[in-house]
């Protein structure tokens, strides 16, 4: 016998995990649904779709957008056919990582937009006495941090009002309303990277920049951070310098690879804003640091 997915079901199967697999399956198909969209398509119950959805997004195997839809997660990729494009967006950030670290003496990752967090993807060290260090896969609220202001300042102020909502639904320690977000989301915008000098950890200084196409299919910044000795709160000239030209050959790389969309080149008027970055206006698309 079969389920809707034509999926074989076999006596020794677990009823909820089997359901489960097919709400996996049906997003992965269709890229994303909300829950009473994948309830009705799938014959379950819409409290039994809603506990495996809440089940498969507290594992980070699934994320819920600002509309309510439901997506497959970076957090799944390296169970299933994202791995590739994963690694491949990985093995291109090495090197750029490692000399953006080398020139500023600071610590150099790199970071996506996951929903209402970010997720950091690669990083690097530059070799020091004290190692100010995150470990790929650390992921904090989107409202934090110089690299949760980078990453929004990509977004419409109606969409970061979104954003945060579900950050809020979801609990997200420490989160900042969009009042106190929005206005650092602008500066952003103008001056083309963010500052967090100790507001989200007392010892740690960061400063990001955003990417200038999509990754994986969504936003993504270059941060480098250290201690406030390393790293001045008014941020050095070569630091700045150093992070737009490690964006230029990201940017050149990635897209080169296949794994970055361009910037739009157009936006519908009221919808999307001109952000500048590394001193260039581009097109906005849709812990520490």
């Amino acid at each position: 016998m079969s389920d809707r997915l034509g999926l074989m079901s076999r006596p020794q199967d677990v009823p909820i995990l089997r359901r489960a697999i097919s709400v996996l399956d049906l997003l992965a198909s269709r890229g994303s649904l909300t829950a009473k969209a994948l309830a009705m398509e799938l014959g379950l119950p819409a409290s039994t779709c809603y506990r495996i959805l809440g089940t498969l997004a507290d594992a980070r195997w699934l994320r819920r957008d600002e509309l309510g839809a439901y997506h497959v997660s970076i957090g799944l990729a390296m169970l299933g056919s994202l791995a590739p494009k994963v690694n491949l967006v990985v093995a291109q950030l090495g090197e750029p990582l490692r000399d953006l670290a080398t020139r500023t003496r600071l610590t150099a990752k790199a970071t996506l937009r996951e929903g209402a967090e970010w997720v950091m993807i690669a990083r690097h060290e530059h070799p020091r006495d004290v190692l100010v260090s995150q470990r790929p896969g650390a992921r904090g609220p989107i409202s934090s941090g110089s690299v949760g202001i980078a990453l929004l300042s990509l977004e419409t102020d109606s969409d970061i009002t979104g954003i945060l909502r579900v950050e809020r639904a979801a609990g997200a320690f420490a989160a900042r309303p969009a009042s106190s977000v929005i206005p650092s989301v602008r500066l952003c915008r103008t001056r083309g990277y963010a500052v967090d000098a100790a507001q989200t950890h007392p010892a740690i200084h960061a400063v990001s920049i955003p990417l200038e196409g999509r990754v994986l299919g969504t936003t993504g910044a270059l941060t480098v951070f250290g201690l406030p000795h390393e790293l001045p709160a008014k941020v050095p000239k070569d630091v700045l310098a150093a992070l737009r030209a490690a964006q230029a050959e990201i940017t050149h790389r990635l897209t080169s690879a296949g794994a970055m969309n361009a910037p739009e080149q157009t936006a519908a008027p009221g919808k999307r804003r001109p952000a500048k970055t590394a001193g260039k206006p581009i097109r906005a698309n849709p812990s520490w640091g």
